[in-house]
């Protein structure tokens, strides 16, 4: 069970005359985790991301960074889910081997029907553009599609030879993508046939994501434990359009649209160091979109399709040693937002070009041993000298030694904080270490 963080308030209508200490407790406010691993989707209509949670299906407001809808049927396990286009139903696969569908609409999620999709579990499930059909990939290495409102199969794909863990349906036309281990495949609704077989990764493929050229014509991004992230046309017979070598594995990709790059960064004040924002805004013939990765070596990376090269490079914000999982674009129009999941299970929601974090999402709080109330320990600001950095806010910026040093030292310098007890240098070790300790838990918890 996650753990959850509650803030209780005293009963005023309890209160002991003799201790002026309440005898019982309201909860005035609660975290609970929302993320414990495997899928992530997002619905950019209801502006809402869909995460697994401990077999449960919940959906987190992004602006209120709260899981505000939670999804589960008691005693069989969601395993996977997918959204519709207009984030108003659901279709989760459970370890009964059933699919089924959710109306997602107030504030109590409808269960509307189950059906047997498979002779063995879905591994995945996934809606087309227009909301009426779903597609489910299994582990009886068949590919299927539904229809969502009268919930019986229109087809049924062979030819993959091991499980099916991917499945998407293409943006702009009635065809599927299908993953299974190293080999893609590309499926005509309309002519009920394989079109295109996409093979030339050399281990597992981890990720694939529909990067838009213009009009319907996309392109199809795969990535994967090979190192190597692979451009696809898919047009025709689907060819390999370009292989662009990442040297780290590839646990996540996706596309972001370059024309509101462009158009936001002509609108900062340019800045010679940011080297990325100086290509957007001098380079004279942009391509469509570019390339994000993210890895095991803790970097997200942006990619040029047009020559393979890499534009910018951020560190990650993340803990457990920064190692990403998955990204998603949450701004199909413009691409100034995305979000990344790492290996600490917490979600950022950063904003581009500028690649700042703007938000952070608790996603599992594990067992929790310990709460502890953070003082305001920032100081006035001097007339003679600019606006000063909060000390928890430089200490979350650079938790180590030396920047538990620098802050105690530009504190000491101005005084005791408000709120702060007075510290003799014979407990200035103690309180380092207890600060450094302090900024860390509210890194690793996603707090700024």
């Amino acid at each position: 069970m996650d753990a959850q963080v509650v803030v209780p308030v005293a009963s005023a209508s309890v209160l002991t005359p003799s201790s002026g200490l309440s005898e019982s407790w309201a909860v005035a406010e609660k975290h609970s985790g929302c993320y414990t691993g495997g899928k992530v989707s997002w619905s950019e209509s209801a502006q809402v991301l869909g995460c697994l949670c401990e077999e449960e299906l919940r959906l987190v407001d992004v602006n209120t960074r709260e899981a505000s809808r939670s999804v589960a049927q008691e005693g069989d396990g969601i395993l996977t889910f997918a959204l519709d286009p207009a984030g108003q139903n659901a279709c989760t696969s459970h370890r009964s081997g059933l699919l089924r569908h959710w109306r997602l609409q107030g504030q109590s999620p409808e269960a509307v029907r189950a059906w047997r999709a498979h002779d063995q579990i879905v591994a995945d499930v996934c809606f087309d553009a227009s909301g009426s059909l779903v597609a489910s990939g299994s582990v009886d290495r068949t590919v299927r599609v539904w229809d969502f409102s009268g919930y019986f199969c229109t087809h049924n794909f062979k030819g993959h030879t091991t499980l099916v863990s991917i499945v998407r349906f293409h943006p702009a036309r009635l065809q599927l993508v299908s993953l299974a281990d190293s080999e893609v495949r590309l499926w005509d609704l309309k002519e009920s046939s394989c079109v295109a077989v996409m093979k030339d990764h050399l281990t597992s493929i981890s990720s694939l994501y529909f990067a838009k050229v213009k009009g319907s014509i996309f392109n199809l991004l795969t990535a994967g434990r090979d190192q190597v992230v692979n451009v696809w046309s898919l047009e025709a017979k689907c060819p390999l359009s370009r292989s662009i070598p990442a040297f780290e594995n590839v646990e996540g990709v996706a596309a972001v649209p370059t024309k509101g790059l462009r158009q936001a960064s002509s609108q900062m004040e340019k800045n010679a160091k940011d080297a990325f924002l100086t290509w957007l805004q001098s380079t004279s013939e942009l391509p469509s979109y570019l390339i994000l990765t993210v890895g095991d070596k803790s970097l997200l990376r942006v990619w040029n399709p047009a020559d393979g090269k890499c534009v910018r490079s951020q560190a990650s914000p993340h803990a457990a040693k920064g190692l990403f999982r998955h990204i998603h674009c949450l701004d199909q129009v413009n691409g100034r937002k995305i979000v990344t999941i790492g290996e600490d299970l917490n979600l950022v929601i950063w904003s581009l070009p500028e690649f700042e974090v703007v938000n952070y999402i608790m996603g599992h709080n594990e067992e929790i041993v310990h709460v502890q109330m953070i003082p305001d320990l920032s100081w006035p600001e001097s007339p003679q000298e600019d606006a000063q950095e909060s000390l928890i806010d430089q200490l979350c910026r650079q938790p180590d030694d030396k920047g538990v040093r620098n802050a105690w030292d530009a504190w000491m310098k101005q005084g005791s904080a408000e709120g702060a007890p007075g510290i003799d240098a014979g407990k200035e070790k103690a309180f380092r270490k207890q600060l450094t300790d302090l900024c860390r838990q509210v890194r690793d918890a996603g707090s700024k």
